[in-house]
């Protein structure tokens, strides 16, 4: 799931989402694709990641999921600038 999110491929999240991929599988550091998106994709503008965060808490991503420095996805996306993220959480 990282992968495709980082590369924001949305056609493949939506096929692994289908195919029962683990939506909050952390990574070591606690992440979550919902992080993933919520920090890297903020910025640009391009809207790509603010439709990967929607599909994610679609998915029913856990929004209060925290990784291990404490920081949830909303705190990365406002941290990240990324107003897409943001508005897709509130």
């Amino acid at each position: 799931m990282y992968p495709a999110c980082n590369r924001m491929y949305l056609q493949v999240v939506l096929a692994l989402l289908a195919g029962g991929a683990e939506v909050d599988r952390p990574d070591p550091l606690g992440c979550t694709a919902l992080h993933l998106c919520c920090l890297t994709h903020g910025g640009g503008g391009g809207g790509g990641g603010g439709r990967l965060v929607s599909v994610l808490l679609e998915a029913r991503a856990g929004v209060n999921l925290a990784a291990r420095d404490g920081n949830t996805a909303l705190h990365l996306a406002c941290l990240a600038g990324n107003n897409a993220a943001v508005g897709a959480h509130v």
